[in-house]
């Protein structure tokens, strides 16, 4: 039986809730996650991504 690896944080430490994760390898073998970024209810929404160039272990900083 196989275990499912642990969670990785992709966006940290800020206001906005996060959600609609999508995850795709590129051609060059990093991962990157896009995902919707909203502030309150009324606030304002971004639309993010992240890359990991170590498969997924980590990933740097998050990008409008």
């Amino acid at each position: 039986m196989s275990m499912a690896p642990s969670p990785v944080t992709v966006s940290a430490g800020s206001q906005y809730a996060n959600q609609d994760a999508v995850p795709f390898v590129g051609p060059d073998g990093s991962v990157y996650v896009t995902f919707d970024s909203f502030k309150g209810t009324n606030g304002a929404a971004q639309i993010r991504i992240a890359k990991s160039t170590d498969g997924g272990a980590s990933f740097g900083p998050n990008h409008k």
